[in-house]
C-alpha cells in the first residue's frame, strides 16, 4: 500500500531527490546498559556509564547503516543500511544470523513484540513482514531471559520494572492527571580524574594542575603526549608517542602516572589494562616501570604522591605502589571508586556507597583520607554534596585540607581537626555571577585553592571544561555563603578562623606556633573592627559577644578600651568583669597546678634529709652509750669522782634504754620516773624529740598531698576551682 509523504516526517542527515540518504538512528538496549549507533558501515556499541566504545557489529554491510533496533529481550539487534540490506545480529556474539535484501531503500524497520517477525516500510511507502528472522535453534526475540526471571521473583519492596530500557524502582503510583508515574533510579556517577577534560575531544588534558599539565592529542593510530611544567625552571617539556591508549594520568613535582583501559578487539583478543610511571629526574637507569592488570580488572582512577603511586580498579581494589614499582598494599574499597587525589604522603579516595544514588538522585559518596607512609587513617566519612548534584573537582591542598566542588557550584573544605570533621562551604560559584565577576553563561573550572582565593579557568557553561591549548587562569576571592546583611569583616573572621584552627592542630615547632599567634592577632583586629561598628550602632549585646570571642587577654583589654572611647561605661565594666573572671581563674588554676606539682616532687626530698639527720643522731647516741658503759666497768678515777655529783634515780629492773625506732613507733605513756629524768649530755633527748616531732608533722601532710596528687592533677585543679566558686 502507498503511504504518501510518510518519510517526510522522519529527520534525515541529508536529502537526495527528496529522499533521506541516512537516518542515523539510535537504539537503547532494554537493560539500558548499551547504546547502538548507526551512521557508518559498522554498528557502533557504546557503554552507557562511560560512553566507552565496545566491540562493534561489523562485516555484514557494505553501505552506511541507517537504522538499528534491539529486540525486546536484548538478545538480538536489527540493522538496515542505505542500500536496503537488512541484517539480524546476535548481540552477545556480534555474529550476523540472517540477511535480507530489499529492492528499495528502507525507511523504517521494527520488531514484532509478540512474534518472530520484523515489519519493514520502504522509501516508496511499501511495507511488509519478514517471518522467522531468528533461527528456531535459538531463543526467540521476545523470550524471557534469566534476568527477567530474577526480576519477576523479587519482592514488592525491591521490585525492578523494565520499561523502555530504563530501570524503575518501586510500585507505580497515579499522578495528578491519573497517569502512572514511577521513581527513576539513575546510575551512579562514573569514575573520573580531577583536573582532566573529557575524552571526546581530539586534544584533551589528561591532568592540569599548578605543577604543570599533561595533554594528549589524537593522531588516529597513536596519541601524542606532552608534559609541560608551570615553572620552566622545574624541567624541560617531555614528549612521547602513546601506543597504549592512555586515558587517565596524574602528576606531581617528581613524576607522572598513566593508565590505559581494557580493550576488546574485533577478533576476540583482549588488550589488558596497564599503568606506567615516569619519574622526571631519575638518578638510576630504567627508573620508569609498567604494570599490567589481570584480565577483567581495569584501572578507573589514579593518583600520585611523593613516595607512592595509587590505582583504583574495577574490582573495587586500591593498589598501592612505591615510586620504584614495589607493590606495597592492596585494599578493598566499600564501593565503586569515584575519584582520587594525592599530595606528599597523603591520599584521598572517594567511593560510592552500595545505595548510591538515592531516590532523589543525590550521590551517596564516602571518602577515606589515608597517610600511606604511616599506614594511618587521617579521617573518613560522607561527602556532603548539594541535592541531586555530582562531584566535579577534588584536591588535597598543601595546607592539609580536603577541597571539593560539586555541579551546583558549591566549593567546600574539610578539616579533620579545626572544624570537628565537618564540610564547610567557602564559596558559591553562582555568587560570582551576582557580583558581576563572570558572565551568566560562564562556568568556573577550578585548579587550586588557597586560604584566600580559588584559582581556575573561566569556561563556557555548556562545556564546563577548557578546550584551548593554553587556558587563561583566573583568581577569585573566597566568600562563604552567609546570609544577606553580613559584613565583609564578619565573613572574613568566620572563614579565616577555619584556617587558623586547622593550622593550630599542625603546630610542630616554635616557628609554627609564632605563625599561629600572628594569625590570631589578625583575627582579633577583625573582631575589633566589628566591635567598633557595633558600638557605633549602640548594639551593646552584640559588642559584648564579640568581646568574648577574643582569644587573648590583650584582646579583651583592647575591647574594654574601645568601649570606654565610645563612652559606654556599662559595656566596659561588663567586659572587664568578664576578663577578670575568665583570665584570673585560669591563672589561679595554673598556680595551684604548679604548687601541687612542686610539693609532690619536693616533699620526698625534705623527708629524706630529715631521716638522714635522725640516723646521725642515733649513731652519736650509740657511741656515747658505749663510752659510758666502758667507764662504769673499768673502775677508773673518773668513775669515783662522781661521788660529789647527786645520784641519778635507779632504773626499773629489766628496763633498757629505748632506741630510736622505739621513739618513733611507741605510743604508750612513759613511766613516771622517766618523766622526771633529767636531760642527758646537755639536752640531747630534747633535740632528738624535736627532730622526731618535726619529721612526723611534715610527713603526714606530704602523704596526704601525694595521695591527692595521685588521683590526677586535673581533678585537684577542678575541685579547688569549684570550691572557690
Amino acid at each position: 500500500k502507498k503511504l504518501s509523504g510518510a518519510y517526510e516526517k522522519v529527520p534525515a542527515t541529508a536529502v537526495e531527490d527528496g529522499n533521506p540518504t541516512n537516518l542515523c538512528q539510535l537504539s537503547w538496549s532494554p537493560s539500558g546498559e548499551f547504546l547502538a549507533v548507526a551512521g557508518s558501515k559498522d554498528v557502533k556499541i557504546l557503554e552507557r556509564s562511560t560512553l566507552k566504545e565496545l566491540e562493534a557489529c561489523a562485516g555484514a554491510h557494505e553501505h552506511e547503516v541507517s537504522i538499528v533496533q534491539f529486540s525486546s529481550n536484548g538478545l538480538y539487534l536489527l540493522s538496515v543500511d542505505t542500500s536496503g540490506l537488512i541484517v539480524v545480529w546476535e548481540f552477545g556474539t556480534r555474529e550476523s544470523l540472517q540477511r535480507y535484501k530489499n529492492a528499495s531503500k528502507v525507511l523504517s524497520a521494527k520488531w514484532d513484540p509478540f512474534s518472530n517477525t520484523v515489519a519493514v516500510i520502504s522509501i516508496k511507502g511499501e511495507y511488509g513482514l519478514i517471518d522467522n528472522v531468528v533461527p528456531d535453534t535459538k531463543p526467540g526475540p521476545n523470550d524471557k531471559t534469566e534476568d527477567d526471571d530474577v526480576n519477576s521473583e523479587m519482592g514488592q519492596e525491591d521490585e525492578l520494572m523494565q520499561v523502555g530500557g530504563v530501570q524503575w524502582e518501586g510500585e507505580p503510583m497515579l499522578d495528578a492527571r491519573g497517569s502512572y508515574a514511577m521513581a527513576r533510579r539513575e546510575p551512579p556517577q562514573p569514575a573520573f580524574q580531577p583536573q582532566s577534560t573529557p575524552a571526546s575531544s581530539k586534544r584533551r588534558f589528561l591532568a592540569y594542575s599548578t605543577v604543570g599539565q599533561i595533554t594528549s592529542r589524537d593522531e588516529t593510530t597513536y596519541h601524542a603526549v606532552e608534559i609541560e611544567f608551570a615553572d620552566i625552571n622545574t624541567g624541560r617539556p617531555i614528549r612521547f608517542n602513546d601506543y597504549s591508549g592512555y586515558t587517565m594520568a596524574a602528576m606531581d613535582i617528581n613524576g607522572a602516572l598513566f593508565a590505559s583501559p581494557e580493550v576488546k578487539e574485533k577478533g576476540g583478543a583482549v588488550t589488558r589494562s596497564s599503568i606506567n610511571y615516569r619519574p622526571f629526574e631519575a638518578w638510576a637507569p630504567q627508573s620508569d616501570w609498567t604494570m599490567t592488570l589481570d584480565q577483567g580488572e581495569e584501572a578507573e582512577a589514579v593518583a600520585v604522591g611523593t613516595t607512592f603511586v595509587a590505582v583504583a580498579t574495577s574490582k573495587r581494589m586500591l593498589r598501592l605502589f612505591s615510586t620504584s614499582g614495589i607493590q606495597l598494599r592492596v585494599v578493598m574499597l566499600q564501593g565503586p571508586v569515584l575519584c582520587m587525589h594525592g599530595v606528599l604522603d597523603q591520599l584521598a579516595v572517594l567511593c560510592h556507597s552500595p545505595t548510591s544514588p538515592g531516590a532523589d538522585g543525590s550521590q551517596d559518596v564516602h571518602f577515606q583520607w589515608l597517610n600511606v607512609d604511616s599506614k594511618a587513617m587521617i579521617a573518613s566519612g560522607p561527602v556532603c554534596l548539594s541535592p541531586a548534584a555530582k562531584l566535579e573537582w577534588l584536591q588535597l591542598t598543601d595546607h592539609g585540607l580536603l577541597a571539593m566542588m560539586d555541579s551546583a557550584g558549591i566549593v567546600s573544605l574539610y578539616s579533620p581537626g579545626g572544624t570537628a570533621g565537618h564540610w564547610t562551604p567557602v564559596l558559591d560559584i553562582n555568587s560570582l555571577e551576582k557580583d558581576k565577576k563572570m558572565h551568566k553563561r560562564d562556568w568556573f573550572w577550578p585548579v587550586a585553592i588557597t586560604q584566600d582565593d580559588i584559582i581556575g579557568v573561566l569556561v563556557k557553561e555548556e562545556k564546563r571544561y577548557p578546550d584551548a591549548q593554553m587556558p587563561v587562569m583566573s583568581k577569585f576571592p573566597l566568600s562563604m555563603p552567609l546570609l544577606a546583611g553580613c559584613s565583609t569583616e564578619e565573613e572574613a573572621f568566620v572563614r579565616k578562623t577555619l584556617f587558623t584552627d586547622h593550622q593550630a592542630t599542625l603546630v610542630a615547632d616554635e616557628d609554627d606556633e609564632a605563625a599561629v599567634d600572628a594569625a590570631r592577632v589578625q583575627l582579633e583586629k577583625t573582631l575589633l573592627q566589628q566591635m567598633n561598628v557595633a558600638c557605633t550602632q549602640k548594639k551593646l549585646a552584640r559588642a559584648l559577644d564579640l568581646a568574648k570571642m577574643f582569644s587573648s587577654e590583650k584582646g579583651v583589654i583592647a575591647a574594654t578600651t574601645l568601649a570606654n572611647r565610645h563612652k559606654l561605661s556599662n559595656l566596659a565594666e561588663r567586659i572587664d568583669l568578664y576578663r577578670q573572671t575568665r583570665f584570673r581563674e585560669e591563672e589561679e588554676e595554673e598556680i595551684e597546678y604548679e604548687e601541687v606539682e612542686e610539693v609532690s616532687y619536693r616533699q620526698p626530698a625534705a623527708n629524706k634529709r630529715r631521716r638522714e639527720e635522725v640516723e646521725e643522731v642515733e649513731e652519736e647516741q650509740d657511741s656515747r652509750q658505749q663510752d659510758d658503759d666502758e667507764d662504769d666497768h673499768s673502775g677508773s678515777p673518773s668513775a669515783k669522782s662522781t661521788a660529789d655529783t647527786p645520784p641519778a634515780p635507779a632504773p626499773n629492773v629489766g628496763q633498757r634504754r629505748p632506741g630510736t625506732a622505739a621513739l618513733f613507733a611507741s605510743t604508750k605513756p612513759k613511766p613516771a620516773n622517766a618523766a622526771a629524768a633529767p636531760a642527758v649530755k646537755g639536752g640531747f633527748m630534747e633535740k632528738l624529740a624535736s627532730i622526731k616531732a618535726a619529721a612526723a608533722s611534715a610527713s603526714a601532710p606530704a602523704k596526704r598531698q601525694m595521695a591527692t596528687f595521685g588521683v590526677g592533677k586535673a581533678a585537684i585543679v577542678k575541685a579547688r576551682a569549684k570550691a572557690k566558686r
